[in-house]
């Protein structure tokens, strides 16, 4: 197999790009002789990004340098067993001058998220939408030849999650008969009708039977790459109340802003571009937090995470480095289906294949 291989002197955006091509989750930093130095996990650039890191430095300031690894020959059953202790889903495979050989990825997943499923909202009108959402709703106008709502229940099956419950309101029908049982989709799918239209977050009241482990929920205008294993397995381990996924987002402010301070300039800067995180609008739930939704009310899931802090709750924050974007107006429908070959996984990442290094 290959692996997507990088130098100590690469950007860190540059290993952004590398796993979102590769649609993997992890980089071998190797040397120029090919020895490996290093690995650096999409989590580790998680890490970064909140610790306020610039993606233009290189790679080697936030790369594990010690690495576990294991040498040619391990037996199967050594390695299942270093990667479970170790709580690993990479093992770089190593001949005796410390070259990587192959990565080997354990594929326990699957067995982790047994009885976690997903309930995507899809009840909003997409009044910015109009006239295209006249007749269709928002979740099933295309984008690269197939329907927002198609795009995520890809995403969801490919991460592992197999019970999906749909949030329906404004032309509910038309999602069902699109959708169905899922069936095609070769998910579970049941859904909950909104008879009015209660939030972001209020339709989560009426989900029956109640969940009984943490479960994901996202808005039905989004497209995104990320793998959502990879947010179950963070909410698994952290133990928080509610998990957000973030993305950071910057914008230009169109004047001069300036610096005060006790009534004296201390600075000018012309239309700076500043950086914020953003809600992206995925997130993952404990499920008592559904006693804090009022039944059949409009809530919004704003609304939620300020109960949930009004009462000592703990969020995470999870950011999304992985493609992103948000359907809300014309303009990014329109960017969504120039974007579309990031939708598609690629037959091949860019980089040096590990075998030539053998």
């Amino acid at each position: 197999m290959e692996a997507t291989l990088a130098r100590e002197s690469d950007s860190i955006q540059e290993i952004i790009r590398r796993i979102n091509w590769a649609n993997m989750e992890i980089v071998l930093v190797v040397a120029e002789q090919g020895a490996l130095l290093g690995t650096i996990t999409d989590g580790d650039i998680r890490r970064g990004i909140l610790a306020g890191i610039d993606s233009a430095q290189p790679v080697s300031i936030i790369m594990n340098r010690h690495p576990i690894t294991v040498p040619l020959g391990a037996p199967y059953h050594e390695m299942l067993d270093i990667m479970r202790k170790r709580s690993i889903r990479h093992l770089p495979v190593v001949d005796n001058e410390n070259r990587p050989i192959r990565l080997e990825r354990i594929e326990s997943l699957l067995d982790q998220l047994t009885g976690q499923g997903a309930i995507v909202m899809a009840g909003g009108m997409g009044t910015r939408l109009r006239p295209l959402t006249n007749d269709t709703p928002k979740p099933l106008l295309p984008v690269a030849g197939r329907p927002i709502l198609d795009h995520i229940l890809g995403g969801l099956r490919e991460s592992g999650i197999e019970d999906v419950v749909i949030s329906v309101n404004y032309l509910a029908d038309r999602i069902r008969d699109h959708v169905g049982n899922g069936q095609e989709h070769r998910l579970n799918v049941n859904y909950i009708a909104e008879k009015e239209r209660l939030g972001t977050a209020g339709a989560l009241s009426l989900v029956r039977p109640r969940p009984r482990r943490p479960f994901l929920v996202m808005n039905g205008d989004l497209l995104t790459k990320m793998n959502f294993a990879k947010i179950l397995q963070f909410q698994n381990k952290h133990r928080h109340d509610i998990v957000m996924c973030v993305r950071k987002h910057q914008f230009q402010v169109p004047y001069g802003v300036v610096d005060i301070r006790e009534g004296c300039v201390t600075g000018l800067r012309e239309k700076p571009v500043l950086e914020q995180f953003i809600n992206a609008g995925i997130y993952v739930l404990n499920p008592a937090c559904i006693d804090l939704i009022p039944r059949n009310r409009y809530f919004d899931m704003t609304d939620l995470i300020q109960a949930v802090l009004g009462q000592g709750g703990s969020i995470g924050a999870f950011p999304i480095i992985e493609y992103w974007r948000d359907i809300g107006n014309p303009s990014d429908l329109q960017a969504a289906g120039r974007e579309h070959s990031a939708l598609v996984p690629d037959a091949q990442a860019p980089g040096i294949p590990v075998e030539a290094l053998a």
